[in-house]
């Protein structure tokens, strides 16, 4: 769930500064994922470029880009899942060097330097695209172009706070552009990020002339601006955060087979293990000392969490450091209750559609009595025949076919 609080301001220096829009399509919302569409956009020029992932895009990236990976015969294609079309790419590095050279153009040789803006409830963007740069040993001339990158979603939040109830850029941009239009792609994204700023920061600048209007555009901005360097950072920040997570893998990886919901539950908590500055080994120490000493220590650290969340902690990870606690509960249930009664099962239904072997009718006749006779293809023809007393005539088998 994003917070409802509007981030500090990270800000950069007072200058000369140029906005450009963008945004990236993606393989999925984690670290680790590549991006496979890069767009930036300006009123006066555009930059959009595909790129063939070395992965396939998630489920959830599917819908939302609307494109797929296809590998016909030897080769890996992006579709496009409205047209039907394949989509042209390239690599990875020859699309970071287009668009670098993109936005070289875009500054000048002796330009002011350019803030990137994108709209992002949840900030993954500038981090993908650093570690693509760092990894083709791009970011030096990356620097010498992009002072810094905007947060226009904080921007957005800080204006409209009193108005708006939704922050999405679907609602922001039919709320105040009057505009319905697809956010699928990083180029329509990045598109609506720009006009959606410039159309709060105008009526600041109501009649003045345009470069008067850039001014107060770039200065809105700047206040919401983080350089390259913080950028950095909050990558070594996420990284220990997921080592941290990892080590707590033996607590929700049974969890996280169990569906979406308890998947969702289970990540919530285990973020808050981890904003606590918990991992296993320090849960595993503080178990040691003692269970109430435990129970104290978790209530303690996360106090912001609320006391049905610490509770569920509480229990979850009792239950995994000593299983022993939920035997009993398991043994109650039996382990496939269908799988030991399916034979008596079948048996008993056939038996209930047999009519020679219902209740109302013995599974083997009474040859003790005088009365009983064998069932004969005569005797059910209506033809009286003479009694058999011999022992070679077994009434059983035609019983048990109905005596036909």
């Amino acid at each position: 769930m994003v917070s409802t609080d509007v981030a500090k301001k990270a800000g950069i220096p007072a200058g000369d500064y140029k906005i450009v829009a963008w945004d990236l399509d993606t393989t999925g919302r984690r670290l680790i994922d590549e991006f496979c569409h890069i767009a930036g956009y300006t009123p006066d020029d555009k930059f959009s470029q595909y790129v063939m992932p070395y992965k396939d895009l998630d489920l959830i990236s599917k819908r939302r880009h609307q494109v797929r990976t296809v590998t016909v015969g030897k080769y890996r294609m992006l579709k496009d899942l409205k047209t039907g079309k394949f989509l042209k790419t390239k690599s990875e590095i020859s699309a970071l060097i287009d668009f670098l050279q993109w936005l070289e153009k875009i500054k000048g040789e002796c330009g002011p330097s350019i803030i990137l803006l994108n709209y992002e409830t949840f900030k993954l963007a500038p981090s993908l695209l650093l570690e693509a740069l760092k990894k083709y040993q791009l970011l030096d001339r990356f620097r010498a172009v992009v002072k810094g990158f905007g947060n226009c979603y904080e921007f957005v939040k800080q204006k409209c706070e009193a108005t708006l109830t939704s922050f999405s850029l679907k609602v922001v941009s039919k709320v105040l552009l009057d505009k319905d239009d697809e956010i699928s792609t990083a180029s329509e994204r990045a598109r609506l990020a720009y006009q959606v700023v410039q159309h709060l920061t105008a009526g600041e600048s109501a009649g003045e002339e345009d470069a008067t209007g850039q001014r107060v555009f770039v200065e809105a901005i700047r206040e919401h601006t983080s350089t390259i360097d913080d950028e950095l950072q909050v990558i070594d920040d996420m990284k220990v955060v997921l080592q941290r997570q990892n080590t707590l893998r033996p607590v929700f990886a049974p969890i996280m087979r169990q569906g979406i919901q308890m998947r969702k539950s289970a990540s919530a908590l285990r973020r808050l293990l981890t904003g606590a500055l918990l991992d296993y080994d320090t849960l595993k120490a503080l178990w040691d000392e003692g269970k109430e000493q435990f129970e104290e220590a978790i209530n303690k650290k996360l106090g912001e969490a609320s006391e049905e969340q610490r509770k569920e902690l509480v229990k979850l990870l009792s239950d995994h450091f000593d299983p022993d606690v939920k035997q009993p509960e398991a043994e109650k249930k039996p382990r496939n209750p269908r799988k030991g009664n399916r034979r008596s099962h079948r048996e008993s239904n056939a038996k209930d559609k047999d009519p020679a072997t219902s209740s109302d009718i013995p599974s083997t006749p009474d040859t003790t009595t005088s009365n009983t006779e064998p069932s004969s293809p005569s005797k059910s023809n209506g033809v009286n025949t003479p009694q058999d007393d011999s022992p070679k005539h077994e009434p059983a088998a035609p019983q048990a076919n109905g005596g036909n």
